[in-house]
């Protein structure tokens, strides 16, 4: 018996032992993971300096050093190692800073420039010129570190000659280039002749974009506008050419009847997903009439639910006081019990709203990621238009999707992140993948009326792979939105 109970206690002093050395492994994980993000912090805020550009050679080696320090974490190597390589990715942060002040002074003109190329898409729609322009940039740069001030200045000189062309490149192929292969195609179909005042329509709208863009290129938006109405005058060209070749290949009644019942059907399908009867006996208008109907009020609705979950979401709170205040006054349960069993019941409810959200996406679509108090959904299937962050008509099932999660955790802050692939400009990447996280956020926002402290977006460029870039497979990974979502702590 003696033998016996001096057994169990050396067990139970053992199982303590090994469950302390556990949860100080688990403590110094998560102690490290967040001196990773404080130095991934710094070098983003360095970028935001444009340090990349001003010291490149110190902030290369500082970015090497750090997705060094990232893959032996996510391989778990050893700790020590791991510190060593932040701060060594510190150290050359902190050489590269010391060249600001000279950079900022040399190079002024030339970030401007290199920023207003960058607006202008001018790494999508003119290449060449802006790799040049990027390598003479980052020459100067390489200069400023040697203490070579005259060639510095000289090499930013060029990168500005060569940045304003990129620039204006930029905005031409950017603004009128879809407008113009528009109108080359309409020209093949020959829709100049056969529908000829559409045609001209978008002549029209081509040349107003033309002049704007003479006049001011800078005046971005107007030559837009004109742009897009160009672009929509051709191809409905185009659709009128279609239906004047399928009159004149057959009996024109009879091809004529079938394009009526075709538009029918398409009309019948929209009033259908709206619940609207389609009876064209009437006339067209008719149905029309019915689908604006439904259409307004579905909106109507929409408004209405999203003040009864305001409203509800109130009474909640308030509920939640009161229990609080009952709960203070239940003095023979212990404080410990209320609060093991608040927290199991806590746990089981965001159990069951993870079980539910992992299975709202089909694979190809989303990953859910998990790791503590935070939840991911990794978007790989919105599909941005190349060089845009248009959010299309076929991204709007899965953003619904989204949509559940967040309602499924009402209290959760949430971050949109864009990532990209390491294809082409890295700043441009950059600015590519903030301007698409803010898409996704402000579609979510537009759609579920969010609060502005609770939701937020930015874009991390190529700075975060999460497979090997120089694979297709791995690119098509790496481009991607994350939605990040902060739960409460199990309890609160």
């Amino acid at each position: 018996m003696k033998k016996t109970l001096t057994s169990v206690v050396i067990l139970g002093v053992l199982l303590i032992a090994s469950m302390t050395a556990t949860v100080q492994v688990l403590a110094q994980g998560a102690g490290l993971e967040r001196e990773i993000q404080d130095v991934e912090k710094l070098l983003q805020d360095a970028r935001d300096r444009h340090i990349q550009i001003i010291a490149p050679s110190y902030y290369e080696k500082a970015e090497k050093k750090l997705q060094e320090a990232k893959a032996r974490f996510d391989s778990k190597g050893k700790i020590e190692n791991i510190r060593t390589m932040l701060a060594e990715t510190r150290t050359e942060l902190k050489q590269a800073e010391t060249f600001r002040d000279v950079g900022e002074l040399i190079l002024r003109d030339a970030i401007v420039a290199r920023q207003e190329a960058l607006t202008a898409n001018a790494p999508e729609h003119a290449a060449a010129e802006s790799k040049n322009a990027k390598e003479a940039l980052y020459q100067a740069g390489r200069e400023i570190e040697k203490g070579n001030h005259n060639n510095a200045r000289a090499r930013a000189a060029d990168s500005v000659r060569l940045l304003k062309t990129a620039e204006l490149e930029g905005i031409r192929n950017d603004l009128l280039g879809e407008a113009r292969s528009a109108r080359d195609t309409a020209f093949q179909d020959k829709a100049d002749k056969k529908a000829a005042a559409t045609y001209a329509a978008g002549e029209r709208h081509l040349a107003a974009a033309e002049a704007i863009l003479r006049e001011d290129r800078y005046d971005r938006e107007a030559a837009a506008g004109s742009a897009v109405e160009a672009i929509k005058s051709f191809r409905h060209a185009r659709d009128i050419v279609a239906v004047n070749r399928r009159l004149e290949r057959g009996d024109s009644d009879i091809e004529l009847e079938k394009l009526v019942l075709e538009h029918e059907q398409e009309i019948a399908s929209i009033a259908d997903a709206v619940n609207v009867g389609a009876d064209f006996a009437a006339g067209r208008g008719q149905v029309l009439d019915g689908i604006k109907a439904s259409i307004v009020s579905l909106r109507s609705d929409r408004d209405a639910l999203r003040s009864e979950v305001g409203e509800r979401d109130a009474r909640i709170a308030g509920l939640k006081s009161e229990q609080e205040n009952l709960s203070a006054q239940l003095g023979k349960v212990s404080g410990q019990e209320r609060q093991a069993a608040a927290s199991l019941l806590s746990r089981q409810e965001r159990d069951s709203r993870m079980a539910k959200v992992r299975g709202l996406f089909a694979k190809n679509e989303a990953e859910i990621v998990t790791r503590g108090d935070e939840l991911m959904v990794r978007l790989y299937g919105i599909s941005f238009p190349v060089g845009s962050s248009e959010i299309r008509p076929q991204d709007f099932g899965v953003l619904t999707r989204v949509q559940q999660v967040l309602r499924e955790f009402p209290a959760a802050e949430v971050t949109v992140e864009g990532h990209t692939d390491s294809s082409g400009d890295d700043d441009y990447n950059m600015q590519l993948s903030d301007r698409r996280a803010l898409a996704v956020k402000s579609y979510l926002d537009a759609n579920m009326g969010l609060s502005a402290d609770r939701i937020s977006a930015k874009g991390s460029g190529e700075t975060s792979p999460i497979a090997n870039n120089e694979t297709e497979a791995g690119r098509a990974r790496n481009r991607r939105i994350e939605v990040r979502l902060l739960l409460p702590p199990i309890g609160q």
